[in-house]
C-alpha cells in the first residue's frame, strides 16, 4: 500500500462544522493506483484504506496550531477511525462497483465493529469518482 494523500479538515477552520474534523490519510495498492492513473478507472478489486486521524487539539473548535519560528501549523494527533473502499462489481452492482466499510469513528480497536455502510451514507457521494473514499 501506498499513500495517496492525507486532507485536512479542521473545525477551527471552519467554524466548528465539520462532519469529518480530521486528516484522512489514504493509501491504496500501488499497482492498483498505477492503473487508474494509465487507464482513468478504478480496477476490478482495488482496495482503499482511509485512516482517520484527529489534528492536536482536536475536536476544539478553536484554533490551536502552535506558533513555531516557521508559522503555524496542525500536527497529526490520535488516530480517530478508518474506513475502507472496495471495487467489486459482483458485490456492489447497485453502488456501482463501489462497496465501503466502516470500521467505526473512534479510537481502536476497529475490527469487531465492521460493517458494510449503507449506498446513501457513503457510496453515493463517492461513486462520480470511485478513486475517491
Amino acid at each position: 500500500m501506498g499513500s495517496i494523500r492525507s486532507p485536512l479538515r479542521p473545525n477551527a477552520l471552519n467554524g466548528g462544522k465539520v462532519s469529518f474534523p480530521e486528516y484522512h490519510n489514504v493509501y491504496v495498492q500501488v499497482k492498483a493506483f498505477e492503473h487508474y492513473r494509465e487507464h482513468e478507472e478504478c480496477p476490478e478489486g482495488i482496495m482503499m484504506v482511509k485512516e482517520r486521524q484527529l489534528t492536536s487539539g482536536e475536536p476544539s473548535q478553536q484554533d490551536v496550531s502552535p506558533l513555531e519560528v516557521s508559522g503555524r501549523r496542525y500536527f497529526p494527533g490520535i488516530t480517530n477511525g478508518m474506513n475502507e473502499a472496495v471495487i467489486d462489481s459482483t458485490r456492489f452492482a447497485e453502488s456501482k462497483r463501489s462497496g465501503h466499510i466502516n470500521f467505526g469513528h473512534h479510537k481502536q480497536p476497529y475490527g469487531h465493529r465492521a460493517k458494510l455502510s449503507p449506498i446513501n451514507a457513503c457510496s453515493f457521494c463517492h461513486m462520480p469518482n470511485q478513486m475517491r473514499i
